[in-house]
Parts: C-alpha cells; structure tokens; sequence
C-alpha cells in the first residue's frame, strides 16, 4: 500500500504540472494518495507523522496555492509544517521548504507582515542547515528582497535582491527566467 500512495502522490504530481491545469483531478489524486497513505499507518496516524505523509499534504496545499485559494493552501501548509516538523524536527530542509511555500502564499496574498516573518525564518534555517541547494538560499532572498522592495526599503531590499540575482546567474545563465526575476 505504502508504493500506491507514493505512485499516486507522483500521478497527482504529474497532473499538476500538465499545461491543461487539471488541478481538480490532481486534488482528487492527492486525496487518494492520502488515504491510502494513513491506511497504512493505521489507527494512530495522527500520532505517528510521516515525513511523505506530509510530502502529500504539501502537494495538496500547492495545488489550492496555484488555484489562487491562499487560505486554504495556508491551512494546508500549517498541517504539512506540524508533520514535518514532529517527522523530522524543526530544523530541517524540509520544514525550510515548507516556511518557503507559507511565506510565498503570504506573499501572493498580500499579506506582506506574515510573508516576511516566514521568509526570514525559511533563509535562516535554509543558511544553517549544511546541504540545501543554493537555489534555495536565493529563492528565499528574492522573495525577502521582493518583500523589502514592496515596503520601499530599498537600500535593505539590494543586497538580498542581488544575491539571488547572482546565484540564479552562475546556476542558470544569465539569460535564465529566475535571473530576470
């Protein structure tokens, strides 16, 4: 059962990422996936959190994210947090990922206070946990100085800014969408 959550966690996955935004079937997938996952944690699911339990909930939480419904991918993403962070503790990539994605819903939102606290929370722990990806470093510092930049803070917003713009750069090329982001 174990491989059928994780096969349906991919087809959701999948389905997502096809151009024809089939979003509602990837919800209904992802929901599968979910309940077939806790069926083999059995009764003490709640008490037992698995770190690709909470991989589906994140699926789950980006695909009403991308749909526009930030305060239902935020209730998603608070229950992915609390997985993560009883599956593996609070210092984590994965939890790192998981205050990025918050943050960024935040951040669509407009709820510019709450997307800053979390972005800060995702660079620090991202800056101090050894082996997460640059990319992912410069993805919370563009979306910091993205933040800063709205404020009109510039002077603090450059630095940040700059420095996802020049680790974009020496990944992806200078003619990489993430560097004129």
């Amino acid at each position: 059962k174990l491989s059928v959550a994780k096969a349906l966690s991919n087809k959701a996955a999948i389905v997502m990422s096809k151009e024809e935004d089939d979003d509602q079937r990837a919800i209904h997938i992802y929901q599968r996936a979910l309940d077939v996952r806790r069926a083999c944690l059995g009764p003490t699911a709640s008490e037992r959190p698995a770190v690709d339990l909470a991989d589906i909930i994140w699926g789950q939480a980006s695909i009403y994210d991308r749909m526009g419904k930030h305060d239902q991918a935020l209730s998603y993403y608070e229950k992915c947090l609390a997985c993560y962070q009883e599956s593996v503790g609070h210092e984590s990539s994965q939890v790192a990922r998981c205050i990025q994605s918050i943050s960024d819903s935040f951040l669509r939102g407009g709820h510019y206070t709450q997307a800053h606290d979390a972005v800060v929370e995702a660079l620090r722990l991202r800056e101090a946990i050894p082996g997460v990806p640059e990319e992912d470093i410069a993805d919370s510092m563009l979306t910091l100085g993205t933040i800063l930049f709205v404020w009109r803070e510039y002077d603090n917003a450059l630095p940040y800014l700059e420095r996802a713009c020049t680790t974009h750069m020496r990944i992806h090329g200078k003619f990489h969408i993430s560097v004129g982001s």
